[in-house]
């Protein structure tokens, strides 16, 4: 079991995915916990992919705005490229549109932040391509709903020629 990615301590796995992980961890210099995201081992994922997640971590580490999650590091450890962002406690709004756990005025709060924080990606040449409740992080403060757009992985960068023209990247379906 993976007990260590650079300086940050792992707790536990929280998530899992076709390339790699995620993890909750304890940065020990800061005293916060944060959310590390890792891949396979850099030499088995492939070139494309490690540029990917670079692009991902250049993507949303340019954005500083409050409903997009914030990128605190990228490295590498031991052949293993991990991005480490601030840990969101709440629900993926996948699963609360699956569980009905929103109201109206709710979700429609959601939906005005997700586009706050389009907005603000699309003012800085960014391009998220992959919008989708599972890349939404909801939570509460006392009686109010946020969100915070994450999973910049397969976003288009202003000036970027990693994706041909023609090519369709994220989900089709939203």
């Amino acid at each position: 079991m993976l007990t260590q990615l650079g300086r940050y301590q792992i707790v536990r796995q929280i998530g899992q995915g076709a390339m790699g992980a995620v993890w909750l961890a304890r940065d020990p210099l800061m005293g916060r916990e944060v959310a590390i995201k890792s891949i396979l081992n850099a030499s088995s994922v492939g070139g494309e992919a490690r540029v990917r997640f670079e692009r991902e971590a250049k993507a949303a580490g340019a954005l500083n705005h409050p409903n997009v999650v914030t990128i605190h590091e990228f490295g590498e450890d031991q052949g293993q490229m991990f991005l480490v962002m601030e840990y969101i406690k709440g629900e993926d709004l996948e699963a609360l549109i699956k569980s009905r756990g929103l109201s109206k005025p709710e979700a429609l709060e959601i939906l005005a932040q997700v586009c706050d924080a389009l907005a603000e990606a699309h003012a800085q040449g960014i391009i998220h391509r992959d919008i989708k409740p599972a890349n939404v992080r909801v939570f509460r403060e006392g009686n109010r709903v946020n969100a915070k757009v994450m999973d910049f992985g397969v976003a288009s960068l202003a000036n970027s020629d990693l994706t041909s023209d023609g090519t369709w990247m994220g989900t089709l379906s939203y």
